[in-house]
């Protein structure tokens, strides 16, 4: 069990979602809050940015951990508004 703590969801209403079990090898149901509701619902997003990331990451030769942010930054954005 995870805790979660949220600033914009309170307690939040609970739905129950069907869900795999690996024990029983068949699908059981579980009680879900709105916070895991919503973490779940955009997930997506962020594991597609992930992924493009690796795909296309710019290599930058310096020492500078400056200009390593500066760039990583400017790849996401690239990577935001063509992907």
């Amino acid at each position: 069990m995870a805790l979660l703590a949220s600033n914009f969801v309170g307690k939040g209403k609970t739905d129950e979602v069907r869900r795999w079990s690996k024990v029983q090898k068949n699908f059981i149901t579980v009680k879900r809050s709105e916070v895991v509701q919503l973490y779940n619902g955009s997930m997506g997003g962020v594991d597609k940015m992930d992924f493009l990331i690796q795909l296309y990451r710019v290599y930058i030769r310096s020492q500078k951990w400056t200009l390593r942010v500066i760039f990583h930054y400017a790849g996401l954005a690239v990577k935001k508004i063509v992907g």
